[in-house]
């Protein structure tokens, strides 16, 4: 005879395994980073291998082998050609800060309302505080502080291969998890999150490329000091949506305003509203062809709820959180949906089918 947990048994235990999960994860999410950064990367480098192994008659060890050691050659590549010139361009940037310094100050201490220098208290020691924060020296040490755990890299890198070499081991375990009713649900549930995160990273990735390439071309005919230092700033902000593109017409409208340009002989106001519309035209670009093209509808989110999700998780998670909060967002809400109908007896693709 068999024994059958009680509605309240089955209950209970659910229950007492999200939490004990929650309190889990509390204590050890220090430990979730890297794993979740070699799942991530292992997520983008799975189509080439899956390419090399369908196309040619590499099996999937060798392919995965080859697109590993392919990837950890770009890693050492990349670092050994752009840093000498991040080094130069961080020497030429620290001359200019310096520069930009005096002019602002200059600026303050001239600027008067009604014959009254308003900013005059304003600028004193702004100098000293200024170059305190945006030097070199305070940019390595900031470099040195992320890079002091070489142990996790090299634990990210080896999971990024083990996680190629078995994911479709993963992927057949999850499935043999769900309960045999619930496999074609298990199925499209994995075909809707698929999309979502394969639609955002790549399409992520690819923006923050695309923006800090064109910025970084942009300044660099512009004549803006520190071309490459503006191409990773705006690669960066490239993670919040319209607002960082947008940001950084600001940031490029000041340093142009207080610095001369090394490649066009104009007068400071044309320079500065040239360089405002050069980069206006490049968050216009962003926000109305760019991401609609790459990231297209598929995460079914409000703008605003975008928005202020990626802000949010800036604040309170950092870099990591922000790359991967809107499709954990969008995932969220699917799987959310799919547990309401199911609450309720409603078949979820059928309403789907019905609203769509």
């Amino acid at each position: 005879m068999k024994r059958q947990w009680s509605t309240q048994t089955k209950l209970f235990v659910t229950v007492a395994l999200v939490i004990s999960s929650i309190i889990f994860l509390f204590y050890v999410h220090e430990l979730i980073a890297p794993p979740i950064v070699a799942a991530l990367l292992a997520y983008v480098l799975h189509p080439v291998v899956a390419g090399l192994e369908n196309r040619t008659p590499i099996n999937h060890k060798w392919s995965v082998f080859l697109v590993y050691v392919a990837f950890m050659a770009i890693l050492a590549i990349i670092p050994a050609v752009v840093t000498p010139i991040i080094i130069k361009q961080v020497e030429s940037a620290d001359i200019e800060v310096h520069n930009i310094t005096d002019e602002i100050e200059e600026f303050l201490n001239e600027t008067e309302v009604f014959g009254i220098p308003i900013f005059q208290g304003l600028s004193e020691n702004f100098g000293d505080s200024f170059s305190q924060n945006l030097n070199p020296g305070q940019l390595f040490e900031s470099i040195q502080e992320l890079t002091e755990n070489l142990i996790w890299v090299f634990i990210v890198l080896i999971l990024i291969y083990y996680i190629l070499l078995d994911w479709e081991k993963v992927r057949l375990w999850v499935f043999d998890q769900i309960p045999k009713p619930y496999h074609v649900d298990g199925l499209r549930l994995y075909q809707q999150l698929r999309d979502i995160w394969k639609t955002f990273l790549r399409g992520q990735l690819l923006t923050i490329f695309l923006l800090g390439m064109i910025s970084g071309i942009a300044a660099l005919i512009l004549g803006l000091p520190g071309a490459i230092i503006i191409g990773i700033i705006a690669a960066l902000l490239a993670v919040l949506p319209s607002v960082g593109s947008s940001s950084m017409a600001f940031v490029a409208g000041v340093i142009a305003f207080f610095s001369e340009s090394y490649t066009l002989n104009i007068s400071t106001f044309w320079y500065v509203a040239i360089t405002l519309g050069v980069f206006t035209g490049i968050h216009l670009f962003d926000n109305y062809w760019l991401r609609p093209r790459v990231l297209g509808r598929g995460l079914d989110l409000h703008p605003a709820i975008v928005l202020f999700s990626v802000v949010g998780a800036l604040l309170l998670g950092g870099l990591l959180m922000v790359l991967i909060i809107v499709p954990l967002i969008s995932s969220v809400g699917v799987i959310l949906r799919y547990v309401k109908y199911r609450l309720i007896d409603e078949d979820p693709w059928k309403v789907q089918e019905e609203v769509g």
